[in-house]
Order: C-alpha cells, then structure tokens, then sequence
C-alpha cells in the first residue's frame, strides 16, 4: 500500500528491506507471557521455551502463520504450543488468561493495567526478554516531507512504553 501511494507512513515491527522505502525506528517494547495468577507459570521468574509446548497459546493475529513469535521465536527452536487459538482483540486474550484457559504472548504495555490490578501476571519469554522495535515506514520521495518528520517525532513523544526512543527530525 505504501509503494502503490494509498499509505503516506505504515508504522512496522518487522523488518523492511525494499530500497524504495525508508524507515525510522519510533519506540521498542517488550512482548512477555501473560498468564492467570495461579498458573505455573507465575511462580517463575521468567518462562523458558520449552516450557511453552505444553501450554495452549492464545494469539491475536488473523492467521498463525503471521504470528511473529511463533514463526520467528518458538517454532525454529523447536517449542510449539500443544494448540494455539486464534482471537482477534486484546481484552478477549485477557479474559481468556484470567479464567486459566491458556497463556499468550503480548507487548507489556498493552496488559500493564491488568498487571497492576492483580489480574494477570507477565514474565520475561527466556531470561534474555523479547524485544521488538516499531519503525515507522514511508516511500522515500516523502521521508523529507515536514509532516512526516513532524507525525514521527509526535509518535515517539506518545509511544505506549516509558524506554519510547525520542525521534528528533534529520
């Protein structure tokens, strides 16, 4: 859509490697584990790959195959959940993994309120964490363009996560 000209700016997680598109990193976050407060889980510092094999996943993506952390994290290394269902939003996930009907993987800032309110738990996926950076991606004849740079640098002051990078304009 970007390179057809119906997209002035996508804002991506994954990388963007055609030469006619720019991109500017914007904010980086954390995907963690949610689980219910009882689960196995929450007696762990953080949850180790293997340990997801067993579990039944929830996920937020249309299609598995687009899930990034299981095509990209569980899958080459072998751990992939006993099943995973598809569900589209958010708080559904939520609902899903406060009444211990399986565990997911979420940015944190998505699920710190329910973290706060003591409904859910979140740990670390490995010990290392799993980080992502948002990017924000245009055509490159408009990486110049004042709004662009202006919309950018306003991203990155309202990103969702307190470590947001601070874009300034080049």
């Amino acid at each position: 859509m970007l390179l057809a000209g119906k997209l002035d700016l996508a804002i991506m997680s994954t990388p963007v490697r055609d030469r006619r598109l720019v991109s500017r990193p914007v904010f980086d976050d954390e995907l963690v584990v949610v689980a219910a407060r009882d689960h196995r889980f929450a007696k762990q510092t953080h949850v180790r790959l293997c340990r997801i094999c067993g579990t039944k996943r929830c996920t937020c993506t249309r299609r598995s195959e687009e899930s990034r952390v299981l095509q990209e994290v569980l899958v080459p290394a072998g751990h992939v959940p006993a099943r995973v269902e598809e569900v589209m939003l958010t708080e559904s996930i939520a609902e899903l993994v406060k009444a211990g009907l399986g565990v997911s993987v979420l940015a944190r800032w998505a699920v710190q309120p329910l973290v706060d309110a003591g409904s859910i738990v979140i740990r670390p996926l490995t010990a290392r964490g799993l980080r992502r950076q948002w990017r924000a991606v245009m055509p490159k004849d408009l990486a110049g363009a004042d709004y662009i740079g202006e919309f950018i640098e306003l991203l990155g002051k309202h990103a969702p996560t307190a470590r947001a990078s601070r874009i300034s304009r080049a």
